[in-house]
This record gives C-alpha cells, sequence and structure tokens, in this order.
C-alpha cells in the first residue's frame, strides 16, 4: 500500500500525522529548489579556491 502525505499542511497543523509502523519505507520527495540551493551551498567552497587565486 501507498499512500501521499503534504508535509507543508502537517506541519501547520491542518492535517493529523500519519502513523508509521516498523517496517514501514518513507520516501520524502525532496524539492528542487531546496536541492539547487544546497548543491550551490556546497560547492561555495570549491569556488573560494579560484578566487584566491
Amino acid at each position: 500500500m501507498a499512500a501521499a502525505f503534504d508535509l507543508t499542511s502537517i506541519r501547520r497543523g491542518e492535517m493529523k500525522d500519519p502513523e508509521v509502523f516498523p517496517g514501514d519505507t518513507v520516501v520524502v520527495d525532496g524539492s528542487g529548489n531546496k536541492k539547487t540551493q544546497r548543491d550551490l551551498m556546497q560547492s561555495l567552497p570549491l569556488a573560494s579556491i579560484f578566487l584566491a587565486l
């Protein structure tokens, strides 16, 4: 069985937390914007090497 939940609604208290049982698999579909931001932040230390030259 599979189900989808709106994390924003759960955080706002608009929906109750889903029950999670031992053996359940939880998959979180991340935001594309957040992934891009994380990738950018991870690459910044590498970029600073080139600025120091």
